[in-house]
């Protein structure tokens, strides 16, 4: 609970991430119980995600995989499609595309079977960088432009990243100015 406060409440990553430490620690001599694995999977998703705002995106990757055991374990859908998506991000940072392809139609497929739009909207602007990071700038666009309009309809406006992600397919294909008005 310390862990997730300083991680959200506070923004104090290094603190989030101590917190988390200090519960993982005990864990090797530390029988979990089935009624406390979600709590074990929640401390090693604040770790992650500790570490992902540090940008220290091999060291989030293990928590992350120890996440989502527990989450399969325990059947813990939102959560098992969250951390597929935190892996997603991961991968793709540490260049690692095919993983995160992995993890992310482990993710979307969860998302879709639960019509979670802003969700699949992520991931979806996910796939569109892992396009833009192979060299194709044109089907990154095409399907951004696509997630730019659900999230439109949805929120009357677009997500920043999708903007963002957006602005680079455009810059990647020379036009400049559309991609600087996506910027602005």
């Amino acid at each position: 609970v310390f862990s997730a406060r300083a991680l959200h409440g506070k923004e104090d990553f290094k603190l989030a991430l101590s917190a988390a430490d200090e519960v993982l620690e005990a864990l090797p001599g530390f029988q979990t119980e089935i009624d406390a694995m979600e709590w074990v999977s929640t401390a090693f998703c604040n770790r992650a995600r500790a570490l992902m705002a540090l940008e220290r995106f091999d060291e989030a990757i293990p928590a992350l995989k120890a996440a989502l055991d527990y989450a399969e374990l325990i059947k813990d859908l939102p959560e098992t499609a969250h951390t597929n998506l935190g892996l997603m991000r991961c991968y793709i940072e540490v260049d690692r595309l095919d993983l995160a392809r992995i993890h992310g139609n482990a993710a979307r497929e969860i998302y879709r079977d639960r019509s979670q739009l802003a969700s699949l909207c992520e991931t979806d602007r996910l796939f569109a960088r892992i396009l833009l990071l192979e060299g194709n700038p044109v089907q990154a666009k095409d399907e951004l432009k696509e997630v730019r309009a659900l999230e439109q309809r949805m929120f009357s406006s677009s997500h920043a990243e999708t903007k963002m992600i957006l602005g680079l397919a455009y810059m990647e294909l020379g036009q400049y100015e559309r991609a600087e008005k996506l910027f602005d």
